[in-house]
Parts: C-alpha cells; sequence; structure tokens
C-alpha cells in the first residue's frame, strides 16, 4: 500500500492506503502533467506542492485516527517518492485530437445537451482505427478539459469537486447514457 503527504504552505494533507494505481491516477499522473489536483477540499499545483510517498503495510482506522496516521506510516513504511515519481511518465502526451473533439461537442451543445455515450461516439467517428481505450481516453479528456474551462456543466452535478468525482469514476463512463454535459449557462448566455 501507498500513503501519500500533500505540502503547500500552509496546508498539509495526508492520503492513507492507496493502491499504485490509485496513487498513479489520483496523484502523480496530474501532477506530473501539470494539472492542479484537487483534493481534501484543497487545490494542490504542481509547481508548489510538494510530494511525499511512502510504501508499507496497510494501516487500520485505529492506527490513523487521532492524527497518529503519519507518523505510524514513517514508522512501518519506507520512504518511496523519488523512485515513485522517476517511474512515472515524465509528461502524458495530450493527444492533437482533443480540440478537434472539443470543436465537434461544442458545435452539438448548441443544439442541446448530450451524454457522455454522444461524446463517445464522437470520439469514435473521429479516431475509427484507434483502439476502444484510446476514443474513451478522448472522450473523458475533451469532457474533463471543457468542464475545468467552465465551459460545459456535467447534469446533476453541483461543484468541481463533485463532478471530478463522477467523471473519474468508472460508472459515469459505465452508464454513459444517464450523464450529460451541456454548455454553462454563462457560456450560452454570452453566446446570445
Amino acid at each position: 500500500m501507498f500513503h501519500v503527504e500533500l505540502k503547500q504552505r500552509p496546508n498539509t494533507s495526508r492520503a492513507f492506503n492507496l493502491t499504485a494505481e490509485e496513487l498513479s491516477q489520483r496523484f502523480l499522473a496530474p501532477l506530473r502533467a501539470g494539472q492542479t489536483v484537487t483534493y481534501d477540499e484543497r487545490e494542490w499545483e504542481p509547481d508548489k506542492t510538494r510530494l511525499t510517498i511512502y510504501e508499507g503495510r496497510a494501516l487500520g482506522p485505529e492506527e490513523i485516527g487521532m492524527g497518529r496516521g503519519w507518523q505510524n506510516v514513517m514508522r512501518s513504511g519506507t520512504e518511496v517518492t523519488e523512485q515513485m515519481l522517476s517511474a512515472a511518465p515524465a509528461r502524458v502526451e495530450r493527444p492533437a485530437e482533443v480540440d478537434r473533439l472539443k470543436e465537434r461537442v461544442l458545435g452539438r451543445l448548441t443544439a442541446g445537451p448530450q451524454t457522455l455515450a454522444e461524446v463517445v461516439e464522437m470520439a469514435d467517428q473521429l479516431l475509427p482505427e484507434a483502439r476502444p481505450s484510446q476514443r474513451l481516453s478522448l472522450a473523458e479528456l475533451t469532457v474533463w478539459e471543457l468542464l475545468h474551462e467552465g465551459t460545459v456543466e456535467l447534469s446533476g452535478v453541483a461543484g468541481r469537486e463533485e463532478w471530478q468525482r463522477v467523471l473519474l469514476g468508472w460508472e459515469a463512463w459505465r452508464q454513459a447514457t444517464t450523464s450529460s454535459i451541456s454548455l454553462a449557462r454563462s457560456s450560452s448566455e454570452a453566446n446570445r
């Protein structure tokens, strides 16, 4: 298991009992890609955040409570920050097709909301020869960027932290016909 400490003066947050995949997806990949990470109701900027990673056994709730968690991590684990950072890819390449898909999505949104399944279908049309995982990744990255820009809103979801949780979860994509995006109110009002 992995345990993470994020420091950005004057704030410190910690995450315990992460799998390698959770560590990579939630912290390493976004920070290395230059993206802000939202965790523990704070935004952690890559150039201002000091990340510390320990590998060790899983801690029980009684070992984490009352502020004892990090001390237990340091006693029983091994710091692996440098190894984990050097093992992570230096920078995730942003596919050139993201901008093209954004244009298509925004064009369709002028006619009304689009489900995530419809965004995946647009990615499929744009990259018909690509692997399914690449097409899904393109759709997810496109929606992620549009939400971060404030250009679109995710239906039934209030606030940035909630839409990030929903969008990063498999359920939103597995049930892609139930989640939809629409132009943000400020964007649609500006276009009138």
